[in-house]
């Protein structure tokens, strides 16, 4: 893992820590073969997509 990724997960298990729910694209994670090496979060479906997008005041896209 880069640095730049250490630092990024690390910021990302605070947010956990917060009560944020984090989510990763589960067929981007299929795709590039990434899903074992999840290191935060869970991994999204379309349905959270969805979701986030109706609700879009709590949601933040990153990507």
């Amino acid at each position: 893992m880069r640095i730049n990724s250490f630092i990024a997960c690390n910021i990302l298990h605070l947010r956990v820590r917060l009560g944020v729910e984090v989510y990763s694209c589960g067929t981007c994670l299929k795709y590039y073969n990434l899903e074992s090496e999840l290191k935060v979060g869970f991994r999204g479906t379309t349905n959270h997509a969805v979701e986030g997008k109706q609700d879009s005041q709590k949601t933040v896209w990153i990507g």
